[in-house]
């Protein structure tokens, strides 16, 4: 009798075994699922002209007005920041569902703190879904529309956080460069130098040169540098008043530097920079009265120049 009962026991533990096994190198029906990869990708990206990024009080809409994106028609937008945007698109996959005991919290995520992304061709809708990730910014999650599910995201082969692009406020978005003039529209440049105002200087275009008013002896290398630089700046990042209290403070205060770029159709654009601060790797700064603006510490002695600089020796 125990002779049958350990040969029963011991098939029905063969069985169990056997049925293991198979869940581990076949998987489970659920996990067979074919997800179609192309479910987020806008279908033709070449016909692409408007994107809008929308959460809560915060739009960023991207228009492409046959030469340049445009940043919510008023800024030209970081043309990298466009490429990557468009790599993002194409390559981004969705991974596989959300699990299950993760629903409710990537959902309730999405619907509060989601980047709603829509994309146009030619003033069609051609893609929309819902963006967002975890606070560590290591897991983005795409979803198409509430009640349907949404899905962990990845592009193949890197280790990037795909909601990242479509997460940048407006002030993420903007064109780095902070003049972008050329030989073309330029006018004249001024500099203040709020310390030392005897140290002020004018650079124009005078005879088919560039001179720098009232002083004869020019070091034409060193202005010619000092002009290269100052049409190649970039800022590391705009930002938002409220940032940090320490720049708000400063704002507040007469800047060091101040830099006056006029082009030929007398339109000024300046920029006002201010102390650094200790052991802060960054510089303030503030455009065209308004903007604060982050520089790379390292950027600012290239521009940072008074009048005696320029003088031939």
């Amino acid at each position: 009798m125990q002779e049958k009962k350990n040969r029963r026991l011991l098939i029905s533990f063969i069985a169990m075994t056997v049925l293991t096994i198979c869940f581990y190198f076949l998987g489970s029906p659920g996990s067979q699922m074919t997800i179609d990869t192309s479910l987020f990708k806008p279908k033709d990206g070449s016909k692409i002209n408007h994107i809008t990024l929308e959460s809560g009080d915060r739009k960023v809409a991207l228009d492409f007005d046959g030469t340049r994106w445009m940043l919510n028609n008023k800024y030209e937008a970081d043309g990298q920041l466009i490429k990557l945007l468009f790599a993002t698109l194409e390559k981004a996959e969705p991974k596989r569902p959300v699990a299950n005991n993760q629903l409710d919290s990537i959902n309730s995520m999405l619907s509060r703190k989601g980047v709603i992304v829509n994309i146009f061709g030619d003033e069609t809708l051609v893609q929309s879904f819902t963006a967002g990730g975890n606070a560590q910014k290591t897991e983005a999650y795409f979803r198409k529309a509430t009640g349907q599910p949404p899905y962990l995201m990845a592009i193949p082969g890197y280790r990037y956080y795909v909601s990242y692009i479509l997460e940048l406020d407006e002030a993420g978005w903007r064109d780095k460069r902070i003049f972008n003039f050329n030989w073309r529209n330029f006018k004249n440049l001024k500099v203040i130098v709020s310390v030392d105002p005897i140290q002020n200087f004018e650079v124009s275009f005078k005879d088919n040169y560039f001179g720098i008013v009232g002083l004869v002896s020019i070091d034409t290398t060193k202005l010619n540098d000092y002009l290269d630089a100052v049409s190649l700046l970039s800022a590391d990042q705009f930002i938002n008043h409220g940032l940090s209290s320490v720049y708000d403070s400063l704002l507040k205060t007469q800047p060091g530097f101040r830099i006056e770029v006029s082009d030929i159709s007398d339109k000024t654009y300046s920029l006002d920079l201010f102390e650094p601060v200790k052991n802060d790797p960054n510089v303030l700064g503030k455009l065209d009265d308004r903007q604060p603006v982050l520089f790379k510490r390292n950027d600012i002695p290239l521009i940072a120049k008074k009048k005696a600089f320029f003088t031939s020796k």
